[in-house]
């Protein structure tokens, strides 16, 4: 047994095994819990082993541990779950917080400010909760341990006419989707000078970006009468890199977009890619020996461990191609899904009800159902999966009809009704069930449960009753799992997320970044040398600056004038109507963000 499975006395380790504290987000987050709705555990963090017979150690009496699986199995519905590093999540979780929200923390682990965001602990003087002070016009300093924070992007962006014109022409080249090739000959610059002032350029846009976002957090926005919809999937992008031969590598992308019901337009909420910087992890050279140890004491398992990632051979990129390299590792699923959903449910925390609608993968559901447990169970967020029957849209389109009905309701729809009706016979005047009484109908509904939302996952599911909404434009023969269902909900409750249940928003959104974002667009079967090689030679950082812009330019700025009354910024009250739209030129050479910032946001969160 390897060091660290198991204490002196021969139990598990409950310090590897707790949850970690996120301050950050103000909860902690741990997968060793029961994911599934319908139990009385769901939501409840394993809290360590079962101790001996006259042992008065605290325990779990909720979970059992199956070691030689690694998993932890539920004692109520006899679900399990496989272990986890808990320990892995909160670098990556940071890193997506910083890409949509104003934030920065002092940066040693061992201050008691590490964690406290500045924009959030940086009230006028006299406030409650002040943990900084200013140092500079761009800095602040820790006033526990003194380290110096530097607040936003210094960029040195030379503040030249040639430059401007530069910054400017690749700014319209992402607007207007022009290749790199193209770009770089209107411009007269070299391919080196070209990513380097786009990589600046979209750092400092998106700061400016999570400054807009960070108005979200306003007070204002707790008086949404109706809940928000937020839409969520997976999106690929193929990156090209060079060697003795052509080879593609994916990054995947996860995004957001929410959608009021009474607005037209979506706005994109967050999109966040599967991929850590170096600069963002300074000890990330650990890694070489994390697989060696057990899953819950794995520090690095959320990402490509280095003796994966060393390729040998590759030959000299063309001439007039920059030697770029990766500054970072990929992200595993499903810690990336986890961090989105952590960081979106914190930009919607004002909104007293949202809707989620994801696509029914595994690891994207439980990674929701993991970070939005405590919204959840406090009756603040509700979420359903969507799915629909691709073969019978494949039939649908070849025959140019309609596909036939779905099946008879299942066996399973009927053992779900009649359990639910003797437990709903049960339940109290508050809704809740009397201790003892119905524990058995209870356990029913909780395997059941379960069992609809395995067999999601497989072309015969049996979950047809919970049809919803029609057949409409791509989607055939749609399902829609409600996977927040709690124990005396019926289904009514959750009838406004059911029948709202789409993804067509976020592939809309999909399809708009695709045309405008060249490292989102899908490879071509083949790549010819020259030309052909320059458009698709994209390394992660260069793809996500593109998309910087893009986010800021789809929510903040049109690209017409016919555009600017339907902003997707205004539809979702971050623009006042008479606000002007971003000059992305302008925010280049004069955003950066500041104390005056973290002042004024703090204010409002203290209010």
């Amino acid at each position: 047994m390897a060091h660290g499975w198991r204490l002196p006395g021969g139990g598990l380790d409950p310090v590897s095994l707790a949850p970690v504290e996120l301050p950050e987000f103000g909860q902690s987050v741990s997968w060793l819990m029961c994911r599934n709705a319908m139990c009385p555990n769901f939501g409840r963090h394993y809290g360590g082993p079962e101790p001996k017979a006259g042992d008065k150690a605290a325990h779990d009496g909720r979970y059992r541990v199956e070691l030689g699986a690694c998993r932890l199995r539920c004692k109520f519905c006899d679900q399990s779950f496989a272990f986890k590093s808990n320990l892995c999540i909160r670098p990556v979780a940071r890193h997506f917080l910083a890409l949509s929200l104003p934030f920065a923390d002092c940066p040693n682990p061992g201050c008691a400010n590490h964690g406290a965001n500045v924009f959030e602990r940086f009230a006028k003087r006299g406030g409650r909760g002040r943990r900084y002070r200013r140092d500079g016009p761009f800095r602040v300093a820790c006033r526990s341990c003194g380290a110096r924070i530097r607040l936003g992007e210094a960029l040195h962006i030379e503040r030249s006419r040639s430059a401007k014109r530069s910054v400017a022409g690749i700014l319209d080249g992402v607007r207007t989707g022009d290749s790199v090739t193209e770009a770089v000959e209107r411009l007269g610059v070299g391919v080196g000078t070209y990513y380097d002032r786009l990589e600046r350029s979209a750092a400092r846009l998106r700061d400016n970006l999570a400054w807009r976002n960070a108005k979200l957090l306003h007070p204002r926005f707790m008086k949404a009468a109706q809940p928000v919809r937020v839409q969520t999937d997976v999106l690929e992008a193929s990156l090209q890199r060079f060697g003795e031969v052509p080879r593609h590598q994916t990054l995947r992308w996860i995004v957001s977009v929410a959608e009021l019901p009474d607005a037209r337009s979506y706005h994109i909420l967050a999109a966040h890619p599967f991929f850590l910087p170096t600069s963002r992890c300074p000890d990330i050279d650990e890694t070489d020996g994390d697989r060696s140890l057990p899953l819950w004491l794995r520090r690095w398992d959320a990402l490509e461990h280095l003796h994966q990632i060393k390729l040998d051979g590759f030959a000299v990129p063309p001439d007039g191609l920059p030697d770029v390299s990766r500054n970072g590792l990929f992200v595993h699923s499903p810690y990336a899904e986890l961090a989105h959903f952590l960081v979106v449910d914190g930009m919607l925390r004002r909104f007293p009800r949202v809707h989620y609608v994801m696509d029914g993968d595994k690891a994207l559901c439980a990674a929701a159902l993991t970070a939005l447990r405590r919204s959840v169970l406090a009756g603040r967020v509700e979420a359903a999966a969507f799915q629909h029957d691709k073969e019978a849209g494949r039939a649908k389109r070849k025959a140019g009809g309609r596909p036939g009905r779905a099946d008879s309701k299942s066996r399973l729809a009927k053992a779900w009704r009649a359990a639910e009706s003797r437990l709903e016979k049960r339940l109290n005047p508050d809704g809740e069930l009397p201790l003892g009484v119905g524990a058995g109908d209870a356990k029913v509904l909780a395997g059941l449960f379960r069992s609809a939302f395995k067999g999601a996952y497989s072309a015969t599911g049996g979950w047809a009753w919970l049809e919803h909404p029609p057949e409409s434009m791509q989607y055939a023969r749609p399902r829609t799992l409600w996977l927040t269902r709690r124990p005396g909900q019926g289904l009514e409750d959750g009838g406004p997320l059911l029948l709202g249940a789409s993804l067509q928003s976020v592939d809309s959104a999909f399809n708009s970044m695709r045309s405008r974002v060249r490292g989102l667009r899908r490879p071509g079967f083949r790549a010819e040398p020259g030309r052909g090689y320059r458009d698709r030679y994209f390394d992660v950082e260069f793809v996500c600056a593109e998309v910087w812009i893009y986010l800021l330019l789809r929510n903040f700025a049109p690209r017409r004038k016919a555009e600017r009354k339907a902003l997707p910024a205004r539809a979702f009250g971050l623009m006042t109507p008479k606000a002007k739209p971003v000059n992305l030129l302008d925010t280049v050479w004069t955003f950066r963000l500041g104390p005056d910032h973290a002042e004024r946001m703090s204010s409002w969160l203290s209010r």
